[in-house]
Protein backbone atom coordinates (compact mmCIF):
# COMPACT_ATOMS: atom_id res chain seq x y z
CA UNK A 1 0.00 0.00 0.00
CA UNK A 2 3.19 2.26 0.95
CA UNK A 3 4.62 1.46 -2.77
CA UNK A 4 1.57 2.32 -4.42
CA UNK A 5 0.88 6.07 -2.64
CA UNK A 6 4.77 6.38 -3.63
CA UNK A 7 4.09 6.04 -7.09
CA UNK A 8 0.97 7.77 -7.46
CA UNK A 9 2.58 11.01 -5.96
CA UNK A 10 5.41 10.01 -8.86
CA UNK A 11 3.52 9.89 -11.53
CA UNK A 12 1.35 12.64 -10.62
CA UNK A 13 4.15 15.32 -10.57
CA UNK A 14 5.20 14.05 -13.75
CA UNK A 15 2.10 15.21 -15.26
CA UNK A 16 2.29 18.24 -13.74
CA UNK A 17 5.74 18.86 -14.96
CA UNK A 18 4.36 18.46 -18.40
CA UNK A 19 1.23 20.17 -18.40
CA UNK A 20 1.44 23.44 -21.34
CA UNK A 21 1.99 26.22 -20.04
CA UNK A 22 -1.52 27.86 -21.08
CA UNK A 23 -3.59 25.21 -19.24
CA UNK A 24 -1.95 26.48 -15.59
CA UNK A 25 -2.89 30.78 -17.13
CA UNK A 26 -6.18 28.92 -17.55
CA UNK A 27 -6.42 27.66 -13.67
CA UNK A 28 -4.67 30.44 -12.36
CA UNK A 29 -7.41 32.85 -14.29
CA UNK A 30 -10.17 30.82 -12.89
CA UNK A 31 -9.13 30.89 -9.30
CA UNK A 32 -8.78 35.10 -9.49
CA UNK A 33 -12.17 34.91 -10.82
CA UNK A 34 -13.55 32.70 -7.92
CA UNK A 35 -12.04 34.93 -5.53
CA UNK A 36 -13.52 38.35 -7.26
CA UNK A 37 -16.84 36.47 -7.23
CA UNK A 38 -16.80 36.09 -3.53
CA UNK A 39 -15.50 39.44 -3.16
CA UNK A 40 -18.83 40.30 -4.65
CA UNK A 41 -21.30 38.84 -3.20
CA UNK A 42 -19.82 40.27 0.38
CA UNK A 43 -20.11 43.81 -0.83
CA UNK A 44 -22.63 44.30 -3.31
CA UNK A 45 -23.13 48.11 -2.40
CA UNK A 46 -20.37 50.86 -1.84
CA UNK A 47 -20.72 54.42 -0.29
CA UNK A 48 -19.27 56.86 -2.15
CA UNK A 49 -18.94 59.17 1.50
CA UNK A 50 -19.32 57.45 4.43
CA UNK A 51 -20.42 60.70 6.40
CA UNK A 52 -23.46 60.72 4.40
CA UNK A 53 -24.94 57.67 6.43
CA UNK A 54 -25.62 59.70 9.36
CA UNK A 55 -27.04 62.67 8.64
CA UNK A 56 -28.66 65.56 11.32
CA UNK A 57 -30.66 67.99 8.98
CA UNK A 58 -32.15 71.42 10.27
CA UNK A 59 -36.21 71.63 10.86
CA UNK A 60 -36.60 73.65 7.18
CA UNK A 61 -34.11 71.70 4.86
CA UNK A 62 -36.16 69.23 2.70
CA UNK A 63 -33.32 68.27 0.52
CA UNK A 64 -30.39 65.99 0.91
CA UNK A 65 -28.62 63.17 -1.09
CA UNK A 66 -26.88 59.58 -0.69
CA UNK A 67 -23.90 58.54 -3.54
CA UNK A 68 -23.59 54.68 -3.62
CA UNK A 69 -22.58 52.20 -6.59
CA UNK A 70 -24.70 48.87 -6.76
CA UNK A 71 -23.31 45.71 -8.04
CA UNK A 72 -27.17 44.67 -9.20
CA UNK A 73 -31.06 45.12 -8.10
CA UNK A 74 -31.50 47.33 -5.13
CA UNK A 75 -34.65 48.14 -2.50
CA UNK A 76 -35.24 50.71 -0.09
CA UNK A 77 -37.28 51.28 3.02
CA UNK A 78 -37.78 54.09 5.71
CA UNK A 79 -38.78 53.08 9.30
CA UNK A 80 -39.24 55.87 12.65
CA UNK A 81 -37.09 55.83 15.30
CA UNK A 82 -38.91 58.41 16.89
CA UNK A 83 -42.53 57.99 18.12
CA UNK A 84 -44.61 60.93 16.70
CA UNK A 85 -47.99 61.07 15.38
CA UNK A 86 -47.09 60.95 11.63
CA UNK A 87 -45.27 57.65 9.78
CA UNK A 88 -41.69 58.43 8.51
CA UNK A 89 -42.29 57.59 5.19
CA UNK A 90 -45.08 60.23 5.44
CA UNK A 91 -42.34 63.01 6.03
CA UNK A 92 -39.19 61.46 4.21
CA UNK A 93 -39.45 59.63 0.59
CA UNK A 94 -36.12 58.91 -1.56
CA UNK A 95 -36.25 59.32 -4.99
CA UNK A 96 -35.17 57.33 -6.78
CA UNK A 97 -36.63 54.61 -4.32
CA UNK A 98 -34.84 51.44 -5.89
CA UNK A 99 -32.99 50.45 -9.27
CA UNK A 100 -30.84 48.44 -10.61
CA UNK A 101 -26.93 48.06 -11.54
CA UNK A 102 -24.97 51.59 -11.53
CA UNK A 103 -24.16 54.53 -9.75
CA UNK A 104 -26.57 56.67 -8.02
CA UNK A 105 -27.07 59.94 -6.37
CA UNK A 106 -30.35 59.38 -4.73
CA UNK A 107 -32.55 62.51 -3.14
CA UNK A 108 -33.87 62.32 0.47
CA UNK A 109 -36.71 64.30 0.41
CA UNK A 110 -37.95 65.89 3.44
CA UNK A 111 -40.99 67.76 4.93
CA UNK A 112 -40.52 70.98 7.02
CA UNK A 113 -40.45 69.69 10.89
CA UNK A 114 -43.27 71.70 12.75
CA UNK A 115 -43.79 69.45 15.44
CA UNK A 116 -41.60 71.23 17.79
CA UNK A 117 -39.18 68.22 18.52
CA UNK A 118 -36.49 66.73 16.61
CA UNK A 119 -37.43 63.57 14.70
CA UNK A 120 -35.63 60.62 13.19
CA UNK A 121 -35.83 57.99 10.47
CA UNK A 122 -33.50 55.17 9.09
CA UNK A 123 -33.36 54.26 6.14
CA UNK A 124 -32.12 50.76 4.25
CA UNK A 125 -30.86 49.78 1.50
CA UNK A 126 -30.74 46.58 0.27
CA UNK A 127 -28.19 44.85 -2.41
CA UNK A 128 -28.17 41.20 -2.86
CA UNK A 129 -27.27 40.12 0.87
CA UNK A 130 -25.79 43.86 1.52
CA UNK A 131 -27.27 46.52 3.36
CA UNK A 132 -26.61 49.87 4.61
CA UNK A 133 -28.15 52.25 6.55
CA UNK A 134 -28.59 55.82 6.56
CA UNK A 135 -29.54 57.67 9.93
CA UNK A 136 -31.65 60.70 9.37
CA UNK A 137 -32.20 63.74 12.53
CA UNK A 138 -34.17 66.33 11.68
CA UNK A 139 -34.49 69.12 14.01
CA UNK A 140 -37.35 71.41 14.54
CA UNK A 141 -37.74 74.23 12.95
CA UNK A 142 -36.93 77.40 14.43
CA UNK A 143 -40.94 78.87 14.19
CA UNK A 144 -42.17 75.55 15.56
CA UNK A 145 -44.17 75.77 18.63
CA UNK A 146 -42.39 73.97 20.90
CA UNK A 147 -43.28 72.29 25.18
CA UNK A 148 -41.00 75.67 26.07
CA UNK A 149 -42.90 78.10 25.00
CA UNK A 150 -46.58 76.60 24.67
CA UNK A 151 -49.07 77.54 27.30
CA UNK A 152 -51.08 75.21 29.13
CA UNK A 153 -54.55 75.83 30.16
CA UNK A 154 -54.60 74.08 33.38
CA UNK A 155 -58.26 75.41 35.12
CA UNK A 156 -61.23 77.16 33.46
CA UNK A 157 -63.44 78.85 35.63
CA UNK A 158 -67.12 79.50 34.34
CA UNK A 159 -69.49 81.74 35.73
CA UNK A 160 -72.85 82.15 34.48
CA UNK A 161 -75.30 85.30 35.42
CA UNK A 162 -79.29 85.21 34.45
CA UNK A 163 -81.64 87.93 35.53
CA UNK A 164 -85.46 86.75 34.62
CA UNK A 165 -88.47 89.40 34.18
CA UNK A 166 -89.98 88.15 37.69
CA UNK A 167 -86.82 89.60 39.14
CA UNK A 168 -85.00 86.72 40.07
CA UNK A 169 -81.50 86.16 38.98
CA UNK A 170 -79.54 83.09 39.14
CA UNK A 171 -76.09 82.84 39.29
CA UNK A 172 -73.65 79.88 38.86
CA UNK A 173 -69.98 78.51 38.85
CA UNK A 174 -68.60 75.62 37.13
CA UNK A 175 -64.61 75.10 37.04
CA UNK A 176 -62.94 72.53 34.83
CA UNK A 177 -59.39 71.19 35.60
CA UNK A 178 -56.84 70.05 33.35
CA UNK A 179 -54.17 67.19 34.06
CA UNK A 180 -51.56 66.44 31.54
CA UNK A 181 -48.89 63.80 31.06
CA UNK A 182 -44.64 63.98 30.21
CA UNK A 183 -45.78 65.31 26.51
CA UNK A 184 -47.95 67.76 27.35
CA UNK A 185 -50.99 65.53 25.61
CA UNK A 186 -53.74 65.77 28.04
CA UNK A 187 -54.89 62.72 30.58
CA UNK A 188 -57.51 64.37 32.57
CA UNK A 189 -60.80 66.92 32.52
CA UNK A 190 -62.50 66.70 35.95
CA UNK A 191 -64.58 69.02 37.86
CA UNK A 192 -64.56 70.03 41.46
CA UNK A 193 -66.62 67.51 42.27
CA UNK A 194 -65.64 64.42 40.24
CA UNK A 195 -68.25 62.26 41.57
CA UNK A 196 -70.87 63.65 40.98
CA UNK A 197 -70.11 65.25 37.68
CA UNK A 198 -68.42 62.41 36.55
CA UNK A 199 -64.28 62.60 34.38
CA UNK A 200 -62.61 61.93 31.26
CA UNK A 201 -59.81 59.88 31.71
CA UNK A 202 -57.90 60.36 28.05
CA UNK A 203 -54.91 57.56 27.18
CA UNK A 204 -53.02 57.23 24.34
CA UNK A 205 -52.02 53.95 21.92
CA UNK A 206 -49.91 53.88 18.83
CA UNK A 207 -52.65 55.97 16.34
CA UNK A 208 -55.03 56.12 18.63
CA UNK A 209 -56.80 58.29 21.45
CA UNK A 210 -59.16 56.66 24.33
CA UNK A 211 -61.32 58.16 26.47
CA UNK A 212 -63.31 56.54 29.42
CA UNK A 213 -65.97 58.89 30.86
CA UNK A 214 -67.88 58.73 33.90
CA UNK A 215 -71.11 60.71 34.81
CA UNK A 216 -73.99 60.29 37.53
CA UNK A 217 -75.75 57.00 38.28
CA UNK A 218 -72.98 54.83 37.04
CA UNK A 219 -72.88 55.79 33.52
CA UNK A 220 -69.86 55.10 31.68
CA UNK A 221 -68.64 55.28 28.27
CA UNK A 222 -65.44 54.45 26.49
CA UNK A 223 -64.90 56.20 22.65
CA UNK A 224 -62.02 55.27 20.94
CA UNK A 225 -60.55 57.34 17.99
CA UNK A 226 -58.31 56.52 15.45
CA UNK A 227 -55.98 58.94 13.98
CA UNK A 228 -54.32 59.34 10.39
CA UNK A 229 -50.67 60.14 9.53
CA UNK A 230 -51.08 63.51 10.71
CA UNK A 231 -52.56 63.07 13.52
CA UNK A 232 -56.27 63.67 13.56
CA UNK A 233 -59.14 61.28 13.77
CA UNK A 234 -60.25 59.40 11.21
CA UNK A 235 -62.65 57.50 12.39
CA UNK A 236 -64.00 56.84 15.65
CA UNK A 237 -66.45 54.14 17.79
CA UNK A 238 -68.17 54.59 21.32
CA UNK A 239 -70.05 52.00 23.80
CA UNK A 240 -72.66 53.69 26.20
CA UNK A 241 -73.20 51.77 29.47
CA UNK A 242 -77.06 52.21 28.17
CA UNK A 243 -76.40 50.03 25.20
CA UNK A 244 -76.55 52.83 22.49
CA UNK A 245 -73.18 52.82 20.52
CA UNK A 246 -71.95 55.08 17.60
CA UNK A 247 -69.65 54.07 14.76
CA UNK A 248 -68.20 57.29 12.88
CA UNK A 249 -65.55 58.69 10.27
CA UNK A 250 -63.90 62.17 9.19
CA UNK A 251 -62.67 63.36 6.12
CA UNK A 252 -60.50 66.59 5.60
CA UNK A 253 -59.37 68.88 2.58
CA UNK A 254 -56.13 68.91 0.97
CA UNK A 255 -55.60 71.87 3.95
CA UNK A 256 -56.02 69.84 6.87
CA UNK A 257 -59.46 71.26 7.46
CA UNK A 258 -61.95 68.78 8.73
CA UNK A 259 -64.63 68.19 5.67
CA UNK A 260 -67.12 65.87 6.46
CA UNK A 261 -68.52 63.05 8.77
CA UNK A 262 -70.44 60.42 9.14
CA UNK A 263 -71.80 59.04 11.84
CA UNK A 264 -73.75 55.16 12.31
CA UNK A 265 -75.71 55.45 15.75
CA UNK A 266 -77.51 52.06 17.07
CA UNK A 267 -79.73 52.36 19.77
CA UNK A 268 -82.54 49.94 19.36
CA UNK A 269 -82.58 50.88 15.38
CA UNK A 270 -79.68 51.92 13.14
CA UNK A 271 -79.74 55.34 11.99
CA UNK A 272 -76.79 57.43 9.70
CA UNK A 273 -75.93 61.03 9.91
CA UNK A 274 -73.39 63.24 8.31
CA UNK A 275 -72.43 66.20 9.46
CA UNK A 276 -70.80 68.82 6.83
CA UNK A 277 -68.33 71.91 7.38
CA UNK A 278 -67.64 75.19 5.69
CA UNK A 279 -64.38 77.56 6.12
CA UNK A 280 -63.64 80.64 4.48
CA UNK A 281 -59.90 83.32 5.20
CA UNK A 282 -59.15 80.13 7.75
CA UNK A 283 -62.09 80.01 9.69
CA UNK A 284 -64.99 77.74 10.72
CA UNK A 285 -67.69 80.10 9.38
CA UNK A 286 -70.72 77.17 9.12
CA UNK A 287 -71.33 73.81 10.20
CA UNK A 288 -74.48 71.20 10.03
CA UNK A 289 -75.18 68.13 11.63
CA UNK A 290 -76.93 65.69 9.87
CA UNK A 291 -81.01 65.97 11.37
CA UNK A 292 -83.01 62.84 11.92
CA UNK A 293 -85.95 64.34 10.90
CA UNK A 294 -84.66 65.75 7.75
CA UNK A 295 -84.16 69.56 9.31
CA UNK A 296 -80.62 69.94 8.09
CA UNK A 297 -80.60 74.33 7.75
CA UNK A 298 -81.93 74.28 10.75
CA UNK A 299 -79.80 71.74 12.82
CA UNK A 300 -77.02 74.46 11.98
CA UNK A 301 -74.40 76.61 13.74
CA UNK A 302 -72.73 79.81 11.73
CA UNK A 303 -70.45 81.77 13.01
CA UNK A 304 -68.88 85.12 12.21
CA UNK A 305 -64.56 86.17 12.84
CA UNK A 306 -65.06 90.17 13.47
CA UNK A 307 -62.09 91.16 15.11
CA UNK A 308 -58.95 90.28 13.53
CA UNK A 309 -57.01 91.13 16.50
CA UNK A 310 -58.77 88.05 17.99
CA UNK A 311 -55.71 85.16 16.95
CA UNK A 312 -56.63 81.72 17.50
CA UNK A 313 -52.66 81.18 18.61
CA UNK A 314 -51.46 77.60 18.52
CA UNK A 315 -49.45 78.35 21.52
CA UNK A 316 -52.40 77.65 23.43
CA UNK A 317 -52.80 74.17 23.64
CA UNK A 318 -56.39 73.92 23.56
CA UNK A 319 -58.48 75.59 20.83
CA UNK A 320 -60.76 77.49 23.08
CA UNK A 321 -63.74 78.28 20.43
CA UNK A 322 -64.34 74.23 21.40
CA UNK A 323 -64.48 75.02 24.98
CA UNK A 324 -67.18 78.26 24.54
CA UNK A 325 -69.00 77.30 22.23
CA UNK A 326 -73.26 77.59 23.54
CA UNK A 327 -74.94 75.72 19.52
CA UNK A 328 -75.41 71.62 20.48
CA UNK A 329 -74.13 71.62 16.53
CA UNK A 330 -70.83 73.42 16.87
CA UNK A 331 -70.29 71.61 19.95
CA UNK A 332 -71.08 67.90 19.17
CA UNK A 333 -69.47 68.31 15.32
CA UNK A 334 -68.71 65.17 13.66
CA UNK A 335 -68.20 63.35 17.01
CA UNK A 336 -71.46 63.64 18.15
CA UNK A 337 -70.24 65.15 21.48
CA UNK A 338 -67.84 67.09 22.76
CA UNK A 339 -64.25 65.04 23.04
CA UNK A 340 -61.32 65.50 21.08
CA UNK A 341 -62.53 68.78 19.26
CA UNK A 342 -60.59 71.13 21.73
CA UNK A 343 -57.17 69.28 21.86
CA UNK A 344 -56.24 69.42 17.96
CA UNK A 345 -57.09 66.06 17.06
CA UNK A 346 -59.47 67.50 14.41
CA UNK A 347 -57.82 69.20 11.93
CA UNK A 348 -56.52 72.55 11.78
CA UNK A 349 -57.69 75.08 14.56
CA UNK A 350 -59.53 78.51 12.99
CA UNK A 351 -57.61 81.21 12.19
CA UNK A 352 -59.40 83.75 14.75
CA UNK A 353 -61.23 83.45 17.87
CA UNK A 354 -65.46 83.56 16.80
CA UNK A 355 -66.70 86.55 17.52
CA UNK A 356 -70.58 85.34 16.73
CA UNK A 357 -72.34 81.80 16.72
CA UNK A 358 -75.88 81.45 15.52
CA UNK A 359 -78.24 78.43 16.16
CA UNK A 360 -80.33 78.55 13.10
CA UNK A 361 -82.71 75.89 14.66
CA UNK A 362 -83.74 78.38 18.07
CA UNK A 363 -82.50 81.68 16.50
CA UNK A 364 -80.78 82.27 19.48
CA UNK A 365 -77.46 83.87 18.83
CA UNK A 366 -73.95 84.31 21.06
CA UNK A 367 -71.56 87.36 20.80
CA UNK A 368 -68.04 87.19 22.61
CA UNK A 369 -65.17 89.29 23.64
CA UNK A 370 -61.70 88.67 24.70
CA UNK A 371 -59.23 89.81 27.32
CA UNK A 372 -55.74 89.25 26.94
CA UNK A 373 -52.91 89.52 29.12
CA UNK A 374 -48.81 90.54 28.99
CA UNK A 375 -48.13 87.50 26.88
CA UNK A 376 -51.12 87.37 24.26
CA UNK A 377 -53.39 84.93 25.85
CA UNK A 378 -56.89 85.32 26.55
CA UNK A 379 -57.55 84.86 30.33
CA UNK A 380 -61.19 86.33 29.93
CA UNK A 381 -63.76 85.71 27.97
CA UNK A 382 -66.90 87.27 27.70
CA UNK A 383 -70.24 85.95 26.08
CA UNK A 384 -73.83 87.43 25.60
CA UNK A 385 -76.44 84.97 25.40
CA UNK A 386 -79.39 87.43 22.49
CA UNK A 387 -83.21 85.69 22.24
CA UNK A 388 -86.64 86.62 21.52
CA UNK A 389 -87.49 84.71 24.97
CA UNK A 390 -88.74 87.16 26.84
CA UNK A 391 -88.84 85.52 30.30
CA UNK A 392 -84.72 85.99 29.74
CA UNK A 393 -83.44 89.73 30.91
CA UNK A 394 -80.00 89.18 29.94
CA UNK A 395 -77.42 85.95 30.21
CA UNK A 396 -74.12 86.33 30.18
CA UNK A 397 -70.83 84.07 30.96
CA UNK A 398 -67.59 84.67 32.16
CA UNK A 399 -64.46 82.72 31.54
CA UNK A 400 -61.56 82.59 33.38
CA UNK A 401 -58.98 80.93 32.07
CA UNK A 402 -55.75 79.53 34.13
CA UNK A 403 -52.91 78.62 32.45
CA UNK A 404 -49.69 76.45 34.31
CA UNK A 405 -46.79 78.59 32.96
Amino acid sequence: MFYTLINNIYHMKKLLCTMPCALWMGLVLLFVTACSDDDNNTRQIEVDDESELEQTLSGDQQTSTLSFVAASDWTSTVSETTPTTKSADSWLKLDPDHGGAGSYTINIILEPNETGEARSAVITISCGRTQITVSVTQEATSGSVTPSDRYFVERVNILNEEVYSTGETHKNEDIYFFEYDEKGRVTLVRTEDPEADGTNEITYGDGTVTIYTTGEDGYEETSVFTLNEDGYVKSFSRKESSGESVEGTIVYDENGYVKSGTRIVRSGSENEYTDTAEWEDGNLVKVCMGSSVGEPDKTTAVMKYNNPDYVNTPTINLDLNYLICSTEWLDCLMMDGLYLQPFGYMGKRSALYMTEERDMYSGDYYTYTYDYDELGRPVTIHKVRHTDDTYYVSEEYTYTITYKN
